[in-house]
Formats: structure tokens, C-alpha cells, sequence
């Protein structure tokens, strides 16, 4: 196997869905420990800037999310919109409880890593 797909192995490893509502999930990458400094808040951001920031950097991915929940049933189609970074990082800044859901979720799969790598040390 070549190097890019090592890469492509130890990022799926990282990857996990997680649930926003019925019948819609995002697809998350746990940071890598270098870059856990993502999930301080610096004296210059707010918690919702440095929430906002680590959903942008670390949601890859989406499933079950229409142009009817973008854009409102009256004025759009129920069809499927496809996965865009910057499409989620506008939705996600008016859409306070997922953006709760995905700071939950990126931090227990922080605590996670965390544990399984004690567990291993232990042994």
C-alpha cells in the first residue's frame, strides 16, 4: 500500500456519523492529537467562534440533508444536496443545535482516543 493510502486508512480510523436530528447525520473526523489546540478558546474568539471553527475543520461529510432543510419546504425541493465545506459552514452558523451536537460529539471522540490510549499504555 502507498502512503496516500495509509493516509486514507488512519483518517477513516478517525471518522465517525453522528446524528443531528432523525433521518440527518454528519460524518466527523476526530482531530489528530497536534491538533487539539483547535478546542481552546483564545482571548480574541468567543466560544461559539471556536465552536463554529472546529465544526468547519472537522465535519467531512453529510447524509439525509435536503434544499427544502437549506432553504425552507415552501421554496424548495425535498431532493438530497450534496456535501459542501463551505455550504455546511453557512448552514451550521443558523443551525445552533447541530452545532451543539457536533462540539458533543468531537469532544467524546477526543475522550475516547484519550482513553483507548491509556487502556493500551496500561498493557
Amino acid at each position: 500500500m502507498n502512503a496516500s493510502g495509509h493516509i486514507a486508512r488512519l483518517r477513516a480510523a478517525r471518522q465517525t456519523w453522528v446524528e443531528l436530528e432523525p433521518g440527518k447525520r454528519v460524518q466527523i473526523l476526530r482531530p489528530a492529537e497536534a491538533e487539539l489546540q483547535d478546542f481552546y478558546t483564545r482571548p480574541e474568539q468567543t466560544e461559539i467562534d471556536r465552536a463554529l471553527l472546529c465544526a468547519r475543520k472537522y465535519v467531512t461529510g453529510w447524509e439525509g440533508v435536503t434544499e427544502a432543510d437549506l432553504l425552507g419546504a415552501a421554496i424548495a425541493a425535498p431532493d438530497p444536496v450534496p456535501f459542501d465545506a463551505d455550504l455546511w459552514a453557512e448552514v451550521v452558523k443558523d443551525r445552533m443545535e447541530w452545532l451543539g451536537v457536533v462540539s458533543q460529539a468531537l469532544l467524546a471522540a477526543i475522550r475516547l482516543h484519550e482513553e483507548t490510549k491509556a487502556a493500551a499504555a496500561k498493557n
